[in-house]
């Protein structure tokens, strides 16, 4: 796939979490937003079943695409805001009676025998807050101009790495021949719509700062060089299928 353009998109939210690596009842998150991730919020916004026959097809294309995070810092009266790590002590079930009413039943934990569990589930869960970055692709001008399309009127909802972390601006998406061209058009929107919605004067976004990128051909692959390896490249969302891929921070 030669990239003919680029298309560069904000992620800002309060909580954002993007796992790599989370299991279990350890649910992590990097420093930055996961190939993975972001795809599947795409993939959500293009409407993409992943239990459908088409899945691996729409989602090779996908992840095809070359991918670059920035992180973007936000300034408070001209200092930026540091980006925090928020640990969420959280438990499920616990406390519950197989006796008691079928709401209550819902609510208790299971085994995997399917049996019902005498004790709470405990998780610890990570996430980010007060980051801001900017993602982007490079492809196909077509599939970016689809992709910036849905992610302005998405068919499912999307969220930044779980669930619980919405977005707290619309996922704004400039196109370019470039992600230099791309990233400028999207800052300057970006700056317009918060001095429109009155918070220009308190607060802004400084300039971007490289965050990760995928390697690209001919580029040396060394930790010293800055160099590491992901395995967030989906191959499929339904089957829970990732192959590895190199960065470079």
């Amino acid at each position: 796939m030669t990239p003919d353009a680029a298309l560069a998109f904000l992620l800002d939210g309060p909580m954002q979490s993007w796992g790599t690596s989370s299991r279990f009842q350890r649910r992590s998150t990097d420093a930055f937003p996961s190939k993975n991730g972001v795809l599947g919020l795409i993939a959500a916004a293009m409407g993409i079943d992943k239990h459908g026959t088409d899945e691996p097809e729409r989602l090779k294309h996908l992840a095809a695409l070359h991918f670059s995070v920035h992180r973007l810092p936000r300034l408070v009266r001209g200092e930026p805001t540091p980006v925090l790590r928020l640990r969420d002590y959280h438990t499920v079930g616990g406390g519950y009676d197989e006796n008691t009413d079928s709401w209550a039943r819902l609510s208790i934990t299971r085994k995997a025998s399917g049996g019902p569990s005498d004790n709470a589930v405990l998780t610890q869960r990570d996430y980010l807050t007060d980051a801001v970055f900017v993602v982007v692709l490079q492809g196909p001008r077509p599939l970016l101009g689809e992709i910036a399309a849905r992610l302005a009127d998405p068919v499912w909802g999307v969220w930044l790495g779980r669930k619980c972390c919405v977005p707290a601006v619309p996922l704004l998406g400039c196109t370019g021949d470039d992600p230099i061209t791309a990233m400028k058009q999207l800052i300057t929107l970006a700056q317009r719509g918060a001095a429109e919605d009155g918070h220009g004067s308190e607060w802004s976004y400084g300039e971007p700062t490289m965050t990760a990128r995928d390697l690209v051909k001919g580029e040396t692959a060394a930790p010293e060089d800055g160099a590491d390896t992901r395995a967030d490249q989906p191959l499929s969302y339904g089957q829970r299928r990732y192959a590895t891929r190199t960065i470079r921070s």
